[in-house]
């Protein structure tokens, strides 16, 4: 196999960290693997199981990369593991517990074509959603109600549940903030440097869609 022309053919990189999240991930695999809207060609889908008490398996794929490390990288070092084996023209970032929409990807790959210099959030629905829990924990960063299909938003909406990037921002100096050992904010602070360094925007999109279960922090 051409490994050169397969990385020049690959669209997405979908990047996602775990921690003893085995069925729920296997869960959302299934769904992005069973119609994603793209050739399994276009898309690699790369898991980085930070130190799980059981290591993370699932079926073997060609374009299926699983990275088990022996210690706990955190959300910001198992993301940077992901984006060193990435090879996609745009980085799709998720979280181990969410659900994608019926062709997720391609919707994903769309978007991004559409406007190739910017970030893509997909919106986040929430199965049990508490608008009063929502604002009181996440304030404003996690809160999808109101947002505009279309519109564009600053660092603050830079949540890696569901955004893509264009992966030609990210090199061995801009990548996630190790310092970040616990739960968020990673993120927002890496949206913070990318729109200083870039002017890097981010694009808010009602579809690509992905369901999470609200878990308090």
């Amino acid at each position: 196999m051409n490994l050169q022309k397969k990385s020049e053919n690959i669209e997405l990189s979908v990047i996602i960290p775990t921690k003893n999240g085995n069925d729920r991930l296997k869960n959302n695999l299934n769904l992005l693997f069973d119609n994603p809207g793209l050739s399994d060609e276009e898309f690699e889908i790369i898991i980085i199981d930070s130190n799980s008490e059981y290591p993370f398996t699932y079926e073997t794929k060609s374009n299926l990369q699983i990275i088990n490390s022996t210690i706990d990288l955190g959300r910001a070092g198992a993301r940077n593991k992901g984006i060193e084996s990435a090879t996609g023209k745009r980085i799709l970032f998720l979280d181990d517990d969410i659900e994608p929409c019926e062709e997720f990807l391609l919707k994903h790959k769309s978007v991004g074509e559409k406007y190739p210099d910017s970030a893509i959030l997909g919106k986040i629905n929430y199965f049990n959603e508490d608008e009063s829990c929502l604002k009181q924990i996440w304030d404003t960063a996690f809160y999808f109600k109101d947002l505009v299909h279309g519109t564009e938003h600053n660092f603050i909406k830079f949540i890696t549940a569901n955004i893509s990037i264009p992966r030609k921002y990210v090199t061995n100096s801009m990548l996630f903030s190790e310092e970040f050992m616990g739960w968020g904010y990673e993120d927002i602070e890496f949206g913070y440097r990318l729109e200083k360094k870039f002017n890097m925007k981010i694009i808010f999109s009602a579809n690509p869609m992905v369901f999470l279960n609200i878990i308090k922090p």
